[in-house]
């Protein structure tokens, strides 16, 4: 019995094949085309030996490949474990290791790092290679070329609570962690984010985007009546949309109709973030494979180009785009960004690490169509808060929104009481969340405790009831008994015009026990002194949360998801 998403995509193949699926530079797959390439590559993988359960890596950068490859590995019941295209040698040792993936799926890209980390890569009995061929490895068009494109004829069973996908944490200090996540944490994640829309639209003013949505005289004041806005808000809204959810997920009469209506409504998704980090990954299972809407990966090169996605905007005329919030900063910051026309763009997603307030204004501000929605979660549970703006004057700092609907969610001290509104504690959540850490009891012991899951931030609930971030547990500088949580200087130090990026870390101090330093990397071009850096933070921040202490560096450290690594920055500027 093929898996959930197997069924998904045979469903759209039969009832809209020539539907797109993926769009790739001047490349068209439809949904008939990708499934008869995953099948082609289920059945050489069923060949090869691969059983349910088994793990198989993929190494691509955002292409139709990595669609391919995870879809078929879902479809017999394997389990994909997709890699970070940039890792060297040592990091694909790791990671290819302790996830004990038998094969290797990847693109020519990568052939020089797969093959100084092959001598110690044990568990891989099967290396697939897209592009150039290797001699000793197996080529992944000649394997959809040999084989059938008939559906895979699975003997297991493949259940909802089954693994879908071992996706490794982006963590900013140590080691990446495995977390199983099963295609019901999927499901519930959808489920949970359709209930929410009802009340997240009647916090925002929507009118004029639904108006070039549907350009009806008078429906953008309509929509924005305090009739509508109570409407939406009201928990019949959110009931209704509960009980639709189970027949839009996987619908295949929801596909047929946005391929029906594509002259109007067409929802096409960009997609530039690299998908093998959850805040891609996730809306590829969410809204590709759950929905059956179309994906556009707008830059052929592995590196992020402004102007390819300008181009691609243009070009594609996509209506949702998801990026993170570095991307986001080079887009709005593009100087010929004014010369596209990128009025199609109805939905801005920003997610993957915090957004300032500062940065959503200006997607607001060069994308003036657009509903900005902020999405905060990570890796082991996600999403579980959402926020909407539409209006520069109403977007505030550190509000990442309100818990989705079903999404238990407490603020708690060290002891795990409650903390009050207004005071800082650890956020935990009840709800659809990772099964485990892959191999690691102890770690999955202390992060889910009686059924919560301790996420590691710290934030408080304001007197609207939306969750503001303030730091992760364990980073905040303990300096002359007061707590300095470096976010806050950070994002002082971020408005500084010569600031390119900024990392604030706590050093020793025989007086005060920790003192302030910032690293800094600068702007390209741009020269500054400590004195400067200090001076710009006086009047804006308490005296004894001002950096004592600036280092300027040529690059800070990055995840794929555009968080610094905090853990490596101090290790390395940490001392005295």
């Amino acid at each position: 019995m093929p898996s959930q998403f197997g069924k998904f995509l045979s469903g759209y193949a039969k009832s809209v094949p020539n539907a797109l699926a993926i769009i790739y530079g001047d490349k068209r797959l439809t949904w008939g085309e990708l499934n008869d390439r995953v099948n082609s590559l289920a059945n050489a993988l069923l060949d090869l030996g691969i059983e349910k359960g088994d793990k198989g890596v993929i190494m691509f950068h955002n292409c139709p490949e990595f669609v391919e490859s995870k879809l078929a590995l879902q479809k017999i019941g394997a389990i994909p474990v997709p890699m970070n295209f940039r890792f060297v040698a040592s990091e694909i040792e790791y990671q290819a290791d302790h996830s004990d993936a038998t094969t290797f799926i990847f693109e020519d890209l990568w052939l020089d790092q797969v093959n100084q980390a092959r001598p110690n890569l044990k568990k891989i009995k099967n290396y697939i290679c897209a592009g150039k061929k290797p001699k000793d490895m197996l080529n992944y068009e000649s394997l959809i070329d040999k084989y059938p494109r008939s559906e895979p004829n699975v003997m297991w069973e493949i259940t909802e609570d089954d693994p879908c996908v071992l996706l490794y944490t982006g963590g900013t200090t140590g080691l990446p962690k495995g977390a199983i996540l099963s295609y019901s944490f999927f499901r519930k994640n959808i489920e949970a984010t359709l209930r929410s829309i009802p009340f997240l639209l009647s916090t925002v003013k929507i009118g004029p985007v639904v108006r070039k949505v549907m350009p009806i005289l008078g429906i953008d004041r309509l929509i924005d009546s305090s009739f509508s806005k109570r409407l939406l808000s009201g928990s019949f809204a959110q009931q209704a949309m509960g009980a639709l959810a189970p027949y839009l997920i996987g619908s295949t009469m929801l596909a047929r109709m946005l391929y029906m209506i594509r002259g109007i409504l067409d929802m096409k998704f960009m997609l530039p973030s690299p998908i093998f980090h959850i805040g891609s990954y996730g809306y590829l299972e969410f809204l590709h494979i759950q929905f059956g809407i179309p994906f556009i990966f707008p830059t052929t090169n592995v590196s992020f180009d402004p102007k390819e996605v300008c181009e691609t905007i243009e070009r594609e005329r996509p209506f949702i785009c998801f990026m993170v919030p570095t991307m986001y900063k080079k887009l709005v910051e593009y100087e010929d960004l004014h010369k596209y026309n990128t009025n199609s763009l109805l939905v801005t997603m920003v997610g993957g690490a915090p957004s300032h307030a500062e940065l959503k204004k200006e997607i607001i501000k060069k994308f003036p169509n657009t509903i900005v929605m902020d999405i905060f979660g990570q890796t082991e549970v996600t999403p579980t808060t959402m926020k909407l703006d539409t209006e520069i004057g109403k977007v505030e700092e550190k509000s990442v929104g309100t818990p989705l609907a079903g999404c238990e969610t407490r603020i708690v001290d060290e002891q795990g009481n409650d903390v009050k509104p207004g005071e800082t504690g650890e956020i935990i959540y009840r709800y659809g969340m990772m099964k485990e850490y892959y191999k690691d009891p102890k770690k999955t012991a202390e992060t889910i405790k009686d059924g919560w899951f301790y996420s590691g931030d710290l934030g408080y609930f304001d007197e609207a009831g939306e969750i503001r971030t303030v730091e992760r547990k364990g980073e905040s500088i303990s300096s002359g008994g007061e707590k300095i949580y470096p976010i806050e200087v950070e994002e002082i130090l971020a408005k500084h015009p010569k600031v390119e990026e900024v990392c604030v870390i706590g050093v020793p101090d025989p007086t005060w026990g920790e003192a302030v330093r910032a690293i800094i990397q600068l702007e390209e071009g741009k020269k500054a002194t400590s004195e400067e850096i200090i001076d710009w933070c006086s009047g804006k921040i308490a005296g004894y949360k001002k950096p004592k202490s600036v280092l300027f560096v040529d690059f800070l450290p990055l995840t794929p998801a555009g968080k610094i690594r905090r853990g490596e920055v101090k290790k390395k500027y940490g001392e005295v």
